[in-house]
Formats: structure tokens, sequence, C-alpha cells
């Protein structure tokens, strides 16, 4: 099992949890692109007009998806992949991700237990970001971490208070 494992397993997922919902751009796996996002919706997507924050999407996140919410409202869907422990870094990466996106959800996969630090940070609410909700307005979030054990994602946002 590598990364490139678990993005494949938390695109899956987020497949299966999303299915019943429409895409502008449809989930996939967006590490490995070799472009930030701004430049893939550039290159791909003819209104800008439409995408929320295209501008300022400077970022390679690993999992992307643009949800369509209504006839005016497009949202992020933002997802970070991490073999091995979630260390700080990989929480703060995920966050400053979701900070940018404004995604109306933001995930974390991972495969092992986050670190003290991450844990510490986690319980003192370093893992939130500013979102949107379903009418794209403004919104605090937490970032939704989920673990790959057995085959399975399990999530771990009880930790989160």
């Amino acid at each position: 099992m590598d990364e490139e494992y678990v993005r494949e397993e938390a695109l899956a997922w987020l497949c299966k949890h999303y299915k019943d919902f429409r895409f502008e751009i449809p989930l996939m796996i967006f590490h490995g692109k070799g472009m930030m996002l701004s430049e893939y919706i550039r290159r791909h997507i003819p209104n800008l007009a439409m995408i929320p924050r295209y501008e300022s999407l400077h970022i390679e996140p690993d999992l992307i998806g643009l949800m369509v919410m209504s006839d005016s409202v497009l949202v992020w869907i933002i997802g970070e992949c991490k073999y091995g422990s979630l260390t700080y870094k990989d929480l703060t990466q995920g966050k400053n991700y979701c900070d940018v996106a404004r995604p109306y959800e933001g995930y974390l996969f991972y495969t092992g237990k986050p670190s003290a630090p991450a844990q510490a940070n986690i319980e003192k609410g370093n893992d939130m970001f500013q979102g949107v909700n379903r009418l794209g307005k403004p919104v605090k979030k937490r970032l939704r971490r989920y673990r790959l054990v057995h085959n399975r994602f399990n999530s771990d946002n009880r930790s989160a208070r």
C-alpha cells in the first residue's frame, strides 16, 4: 500500500458518498496533473465566471470535484491523502488548501494515527477553515478526517469538539 492506493480508495469513497449529486468538474484524482487548479480550470472550463475563486486556486490537492448545488451555486470538494501517520504538516497542508478553495467539504484521508502534535492541534480547533454552505455562503468548517483501516475508511472526527 502507498499514497497512490490511498488516493484511489479515497476517490472511490467520495464517488460513492456523492453519487446522487451532479458535478461540473467530476470528482477526480488531481495529483500528478502537473498544474495548479487555477490553470486546469482555465484550460478546461469555458465559463469561468461560475467557478468559485478560480483566479486564486494556486493549489494542487490530491482530489477535487466541483459540485452543482443549484443553477447559480457551484461548490468545491477538496481532498488530501497521506500514507502513514497524519502529521501536523499534513493537517496544515489540508487546512491551507481548504482556506484557499473555500470548499463545501474538505477531507483528509490517511492510513496511520494522528501524531501527537496533529492531535493536539485538532483538539484546539486548528483544523477549521473558511468554507461554504449549500447556498455558497461563508461558514466555518472542520476538515473531515478518514483513516483507512483494513481497506475501509473510518471516520476519525470524534476527537474534534
